[in-house]
């Protein structure tokens, strides 16, 4: 669980789904752009749906079995991918 009201990138959503974790996090800043689709975004400030969802997780092992499925799909982006695509995006190396 991640329900961060502000966060730059989020990163512990990113490792949460690389390793293959089910993650139920915040849907404010850029976090939902960090999981890529495959996290479950909730408003941080409404806590009953953070109770409803974390208690279907628990409670539905077939919605959790789905969820992790879906999570398998993550694709990990490392900081070489990263400096590999700005540097593209500067042109470098491509002289």
């Amino acid at each position: 669980m991640f329900p961060s009201l502000s966060e730059g990138y989020g990163l512990p959503v990113a490792e949460s789904l690389a390793a293959g974790k089910v993650c139920v996090a915040s849907s404010l800043t850029s976090i939902p752009e960090s999981s890529q689709g495959f996290g479950i975004h909730l408003d941080p400030t409404d806590l009953q749906s953070w109770i409803v969802m974390v208690g279907r997780l628990l409670a539905d092992p077939a919605e959790l079995t789905r969820q992790t499925r879906k999570v398998a799909a993550f694709c990990r982006v490392t900081w070489s991918d990263t400096a590999a695509d700005v540097l593209r995006s500067l042109n470098v190396g491509n002289e």
